[in-house]
């Protein structure tokens, strides 16, 4: 079995490398634990010991000041002290990890022997053993808090950049599809339904029935429309050829398609517009903005029923483009569920970068916002 950096990779060593890394130190963790076995412990020893007539309240709570004390200690010493193991090794991540220890039982040891001394704390003042025992504990504790936190995220991170990875692949195979698909219709297609009008025409001129005449006339007018238009506005929703066009002529195109179904209006503010009038081959930003168009603009209509729809493109920097549409028809409910269309938002999303949400609108209908292109 193969070894990852930070993640253990069989049984041998498996412990250690969960529990000294190198991982990022995570305070919160650190924190959540020490008060759960903290807690643990002072009700352990106030139940062991008796309650000597006291109020619970009286005996606990001097032990849940010191638990809250320790815990500010334990989450502000791992903020303080993570600064110094960024981009180190595992040697430099232990001795954090010691300090940090170090801090929270000189804590738990101050506030027992000089804050609250109750006889019922966790630990015993005045007994040296006892704060070595504590020491050895809390080693314990904040290396297996820290550590099992840093695997879990890891294997959760390795699996998201897995999920996005094969959503990338999917997206690059369904568009070099497209492309072929679309490259097919304007070769083959087009130039079979070439020849056949060019067969038909002296057809016609030797047909001696005018009716005949006029009919494959009418044939050769339909064959000529399809090839002229319809096979190439077929191909160009299929393979919007940004490269020649750039992205405002694609998304004119787009929102024509929608005639006679639903009014809309393309507003590129003047940055937007500049940097999208020529589109280089690559531009996967601009790509990944037609595309999320066309999934908003088919959602509005399928699931909003929407008459009018308006767009709008900003570009507030050169790292990220502000894409929003807004519809009428019907609001956005709160249980709306994600389906294929959101899917295809999210891949595009963490392919190029960025984040989206659909709110209902002011005025009714429904307002669809996304950040493009922020990937670092």
């Amino acid at each position: 079995m193969s070894r990852r950096q930070g993640v253990p990779a069989g049984m041998s060593g498996g412990l250690g490398r969960v529990l000294f890394g190198p991982w990022p130190i995570y305070p919160k963790a650190i924190a959540a634990l020490v008060v759960y076995g903290m807690l643990i412990r002072a009700i352990v020893r106030a139940l062991s010991q008796g309650v000597d007539g006291k109020p619970w309240v009286e005996l606990l709570l001097p032990n849940l000041v010191t638990v809250a004390v320790v815990a500010v200690v334990a989450w502000g010493g791992a903020k303080l002290l993570s600064r110094l193991v960024a981009g180190g090794g595992r040697g430099r991540y232990v001795v954090v990890i010691l300090l940090e220890c170090l801090l929270i039982t000189i804590s738990l040891v101050l506030m027992v022997r000089r804050v609250l001394p109750d006889g019922h704390s966790p630990v015993q003042p005045g007994v040296l053993p006892v704060a070595v025992l504590s020491l050895v504990i809390v080693v314990v504790t904040v290396a297996f808090a820290n550590g099992v936190a840093g695997f879990a995220l890891e294997r959760f991170r390795r699996e998201e950049e897995l999920v996005r990875a094969e959503r990338t692949m999917q997206l690059a195979a369904e568009e070099n599809v497209r492309s072929e698909t679309a490259r097919y219709l304007h070769g083959e297609v087009q130039t079979a339904l070439l020849r056949a009008s060019l067969r038909l025409v002296p057809l016609a001129q030797q047909a001696d029935d005018p009716t005949d005449q006029e009919t494959l006339r009418t044939a050769i007018a339909e064959i000529d429309a399809v090839r002229s238009e319809g096979v190439r506005v077929i191909g160009r929703r299929l393979a919007p050829p940004l490269s020649s066009t750039g992205l405002i002529v694609a998304m004119s195109e787009l929102a024509a398609s929608y005639d006679g179904v639903m009014t809309i209006d393309i507003d590129f503010d003047a940055a937007a517009a500049e940097r999208f009038r020529i589109v280089a081959d690559d531009d996967s930003v601009a790509l990944a903005l037609y595309r999320i168009t066309e999934q908003a603009l088919q959602n509005a209509l399928k699931h909003g029923h929407a008459k009018q729809a308006r767009i709008g493109v900003e570009l507030a920097d050169r790292a990220a483009v502000q894409l929003t549409i807004a519809a009428d028809g019907t609001a956005p409910g709160p249980g709306t569920s994600p389906g294929n269309g959101t899917a295809i938002i999210n891949a595009w999303l963490d392919d190029v970068g960025g984040q989206w949400s659909l709110t209902p609108s002011d005025d009714g209908g429904s307002r669809f916002h996304a950040t493009v292109g922020s990937k670092n």
